[in-house]
């Protein structure tokens, strides 16, 4: 369940002309013109605006209403998920209830990238693989995108720089050889240096595939 927002509307006096109504809708806020110059009819506007923003209609919009996040939940999996595969439905709600329950939001317009680092940092603190997190992480970032270049919900969607991966350490080329093939050379060490050495029968050796008496006469 999102929290319910900060809703203030104070008035701001001008000279000369009529009072300006200053209001806040969780992190967005604005002002706009209350068209009276009288303090008591600009008070009643400004109780107004509080009440239009109680509803969730917020000024300055092309249809007045700030979607929530629920909402936004809702038509994204119902006009664009519902044809997806399984498993790419499965990550979305996955990802979604780890975002519900990390940042708590409440109006989709107040995503940012302060709340994309706070649920990239909350997932990380999970016990789930890195891999994971990631798959998690980048789902949100298409809901979002969805949202502002699809059907246009919010203006644009946040973004964030993504994290530079740590370096791996340089892949052992060898390994050490384990106690059982460690005791197999031991066993054959007699016979390949019986190779290396001079056959008083022939009287030759070999010396690097070649026999002893090749090797001197190549030498004569």
């Amino acid at each position: 369940m999102g929290k319910t927002p900060i809703i203030r509307v104070r008035l701001h006096k001008y000279r000369g002309r009529a009072y300006g109504l200053i209001w806040q809708y969780g992190q967005r806020s604005g002002e706009v013109s209350s068209g009276t110059s009288v303090r008591r009819e600009a008070e009643r506007a400004a109780g107004r605006l509080e009440e239009r923003l109680q509803a969730g209609v917020i000024p300055g919009r092309s249809d007045g209403v700030a979607i929530t996040w629920a909402e936004f939940r809702e038509r994204y999996e119902r006009e664009w998920l519902d044809g997806m595969s399984r498993g790419s439905r499965g990550n979305w709600k996955t990802a979604a209830d780890h975002f519900e329950e990390i940042c708590h939001p409440h109006l989709l317009a107040d995503i940012n990238k302060s709340t994309l680092s706070r649920f990239r940092a909350g997932l990380d603190a999970l016990d789930i693989k890195p891999t994971s997190s990631a798959s998690y992480f980048s789902s949100l970032r298409a809901g979002l995108g969805w949202a502002a270049d699809v059907v246009g919900l919010i203006d644009r969607a946040p973004t964030i720089r993504s994290r530079r991966k740590a370096k791996q350490s340089a892949v052992m080329r060898s390994r050490p050889v384990t106690l059982e093939e460690f005791e197999r050379m031991i066993a054959v060490a007699p016979e390949v240096r019986s190779n290396t050495i001079t056959n008083k029968s022939s009287g030759s050796c070999v010396v690097s595939g070649l026999q002893g008496s090749e090797s001197m006469s190549s030498a004569a």
